[in-house]
C-alpha cells in the first residue's frame, strides 16, 4: 500500500533522508531485504548523545519519544547513512521508493492519539518546497491510510521491543 502522493525528489536539507535517519522497524526491514538481497543497509550502531537526548526531550505526542522508547543500550535500528544521506538516496530520489518505512510511507505527516481515543493526524514537518508537503489538504482516503499505517507503527513497535535481540541475532547468521 503506497501512500497518496508520490516524492518527486528534492534537494532541501530537512527531510529525515538528508538530514536524520529513518527508523526501520524488523518487518519492514525483512521486506526491504527481500527487495534488495541483503541486510547491508542496517545500521544498529549506537545514537550520539545529542540525537538520544533529542529523542528523550521531544514532544511525547510524536515520533521522538516513540522511537526513543524504542532505543536499547543507546541503540536503534535504523537505515545507514552515506555520505550524511539515507543509504537509498540517489540523486534525491529513493531507491527502494516501494518498500520504504512506514515511517517514510506517511511522511510528511504523523499522527497523534487524543484523550478520546481517536488518531488525529498532523503535520510532521513542514517544507514549502517539499512536493508532498506542498499540496492542498489530504484528501479522507489519504488521511484514512495515514491512520492505518501509523496504527501499523505503533504494532510493530511492540513487536520490535519484544523481537529486537533474536532478529539481530538472525541477520548476523
Amino acid at each position: 500500500m503506497l501512500i497518496m502522493r508520490k516524492c518527486l525528489g528534492c534537494s532541501d536539507e530537512v527531510h529525515c533522508c538528508i538530514n536524520g535517519f529513518a527508523f526501520v522497524g524488523i518487518n519492514d526491514a525483512k521486506k526491504i531485504r527481500r527487495f534488495t538481497g541483503d541486510y547491508e543497509f542496517l545500521d544498529f550502531s549506537k545514537l550520539s548523545k545529542r540525537v538520544l537526548k533529542l529523542l528523550k526531550d521531544d514532544d511525547p505526542c510524536l515520533e521522538g519519544t516513540l522511537r526513543f522508547s524504542l532505543v536499547k543500550n543507546d541503540n536503534l535500528l535504523r537505515i545507514k547513512k552515506k555520505n550524511g544521506k539515507c543509504f537509498f538516496l540517489k540523486n534525491g530520489k529513493c531507491k527502494i521508493y516501494e518498500v520504504r518505512p512506514k515511517i517514510c510511507r506517511i511522511y510528511p505527516y504523523w499522527c497523534i492519539k487524543l484523550i478520546s481515543g481517536r488518531i488525529k493526524v498532523i503535520e510532521h514537518d513542514s517544507n514549502s518546497s517539499c512536493t508532498i508537503c506542498n499540496v492542498n489538504k489530504i484528501t479522507k482516503d489519504e488521511e484514512k491510510n495515514i491512520k492505518k499505517i501509523f496504527n501499523d507503527i505503533l504494532k510493530e513497535a511492540e513487536y520490535y521491543k519484544k523481537n529486537m535481540g533474536n532478529f539481530l541475532e538472525y541477520i548476523k547468521e
